[in-house]
């Protein structure tokens, strides 16, 4: 008679390696987790700074749209509205003309 092999497979064991295995994948979660919020404070940072770069510096109110021309600063339709016939705000140059930024 031939000796019939069994595969015995121990629960404790297989459980033990199940454990082992979340605790892996959870801490992998958790530090992808962490540099996606580093990331996302870092994009955030950036999307205020090029917002506060493209509003007008005179009334921080609207964005630039009109620019003076020679000298190509530039402030938001309400302020350029009010310096027509006036200096360039930010460097004295007399203005020939406003210009609208595209």
């Amino acid at each position: 008679m031939q000796a019939m092999q069994t595969n015995s497979v121990n629960p404790e064991l297989l459980q033990g390696e199940l454990q082992g295995l979340m605790r892996n994948l959870i801490d992998l979660v958790s530090r992808q987790t962490a540099q996606l919020q580093v990331r996302n404070e870092e994009l955030l940072a950036q999307t205020r700074m090029l917002r506060e770069e493209q509003l007008c510096k005179i009334c921080c109110e609207y964005p630039v749209a009109r620019s003076f021309n020679p000298c190509g600063h530039g402030t938001c339709v309400k302020c350029s509205s009010k310096l027509h016939k006036k200096p360039c705000p930010f460097c004295r140059t007399e203005v020939d003309s406003i210009i609208p930024r595209f």
